[in-house]
């Protein structure tokens, strides 16, 4: 999976050197992300986001995104025995994902971002008080909705703040709780993902 995630990248970076109405570039960031509906709060679980896009615009103000990028998800809960918590949460969650994307120019320094994307599960790992689950119980694929704001310190440099939601179930059976999105109960990947976005153009 890991290899054909490389090859599509590579070819949207000799896409966006070949056409010209295009621009494109890379983002390498990190994301703080927790799993909504396993009785633990917090962005605890750190991981990485990396990826590639291209770009057209489609008005005075208005650009379309595409992205393909690998994001690592999840959730964790360290115990904390001086308090009496002897609770421990792994969830590793890895992701290639491609969103498409609307974005909107505020001013030069200012866009922001809005749009779906479809998830595919490449890797997952889960541990419960060090007893490892069953890695089959993740959904392999699922839809994500991304809003985001970017900076722009230069010409081609620019900061991205976005979140990552998913709206459908990450596990393969429905599980019973307080969380609802769209269809089903379930557990659903919150992510928040800090980058540096890098245009070839």
């Amino acid at each position: 999976m890991k290899k054909y995630y490389f090859l599509l990248i590579s070819i949207l970076f000799v896409f966006t050197i070949q056409a010209q109405k295009f621009n494109g570039g890379v983002m390498l960031g990190f994301t703080g992300s927790q799993v909504a509906g396993d009785n633990d709060e917090g962005y605890n679980k750190a991981g990485l986001f990396a990826g590639g896009f291209v770009n057209l615009k489609i008005g005075y103000r208005s650009l379309l995104q595409l992205e393909l990028e690998f994001m690592q998800k999840g959730s964790r809960h360290n115990p904390n025995y001086e308090e009496g918590d002897f609770k421990s949460l792994l969830i590793r969650l890895a992701y290639v994902e491609m969103p498409l994307l609307y974005q909107y120019i505020i001013s030069d320094k200012f866009k922001i971002e809005a749009g779906p994307s479809l998830a595919v599960l490449i890797d997952s790992f889960e541990e419960y008080d060090e007893v490892e689950g069953d890695r089959k119980n993740f959904r392999l694929l699922h839809l994500c909705l991304n809003a985001g704001v970017y900076y722009s310190l230069t010409d081609k440099i620019l900061l991205n703040l976005r979140t990552n939601n998913s709206l459908i179930n990450i596990r393969n059976q429905e599980v019973t709780g307080d969380v609802h999105r769209l269809i089903d109960h379930g557990q659903y990947n919150d992510v928040l993902s800090f980058s540096v976005f890098y245009h070839f153009k």
